[in-house]
C-alpha cells in the first residue's frame, strides 16, 4: 500500500504478530522509522502525520474493521482529524469512533505544516492556535471522546495553569472529557 502525504507518496507495509489471542499490527516504512531515536528528528511532524494517515489507509487491507480507534497524545493526534476530513464518508470506514487520550498536555504537537490537509482547515482555526498548527487542539475537537490518565488530571487541565493554553478548548468540550485512572 501507499500513503499520500502532501507531495509524497510513501510505501506502507503491514506486519502483524499474534500473541495470547491478540493480533498486533505494525506499520512499516524505513524512510520514516529506521531511526536511532523516536523524537527530535528534523521531520517529526511529517513522520507522525504519515503514521496517523497510514493507520487509516491500511484498514481496508485488514480482515476486520475497528469499532474504536484509540489515539494517544500529539503523535497520533491526526488520526481523528484525518478520519473526520478524509475517511468517515467512505463505506469501509462508516461508524468508526475515535478516542483521544492526553497523557501530558504540555507536549501538544505545535509543528510545521506538512499534513496534506486543505488550507481552509488551518484558516478556520480548527488546527491553528496562536499562529501555529496545534495537533492536540485539532484532536480534541475532532475526537468523539477525550480521555486523560485520571479524573483529577481531567479537571486540572481545564484550568489556565495546567491547561497550557488548551484549557478553554477543554472546558468547551468538557462533555466529552473523561478521566480514567491508569
Amino acid at each position: 500500500a501507499y500513503v499520500q502525504l502532501g507531495w509524497r507518496n510513501q510505501y506502507c507495509g503491514i506486519f502483524y504478530c499474534e500473541k495470547g489471542g491478540v493480533t498486533y499490527y505494525f506499520i512499516d516504512n524505513e524512510y520514516y522509522f529506521a531511526r536511532t531515536q523516536l523524537y527530535g528528528e528534523y521531520d517529526d511532524a511529517e513522520r507522525f502525520a504519515y503514521f496517523s494517515k497510514a493507520v487509516l489507509e491500511i484498514l481496508p487491507d485488514l480482515d476486520w474493521k475497528p469499532d474504536v480507534i484509540h489515539c494517544n497524545d500529539w503523535q497520533t493526534a491526526l488520526v481523528p482529524v484525518y478520519y473526520n476530513l478524509m475517511f468517515a464518508g467512505r463505506p469501509d470506514y462508516a461508524n468508526i469512533k475515535t478516542v483521544f487520550t492526553i497523557h501530558n498536555i504540555a507536549f501538544q504537537g505545535v509543528l510545521e505544516y506538512v499534513f496534506g490537509i486543505d488550507d481552509a482547515h488551518f484558516r478556520s482555526g480548527f488546527m491553528e492556535m496562536d499562529g501555529d498548527v496545534n495537533l492536540m487542539k485539532a484532536a480534541i475537537l475532532a475526537s468523539g471522546a477525550v480521555t486523560t490518565v485520571s479524573p483529577s488530571y481531567a479537571e486540572e487541565i481545564q484550568t489556565p495553569y495546567y491547561g497550557h493554553g488548551l484549557d478553554s478548548i477543554l472546558r468547551n468540550n468538557s462533555y466529552k472529557l473523561h478521566g480514567i485512572l491508569n
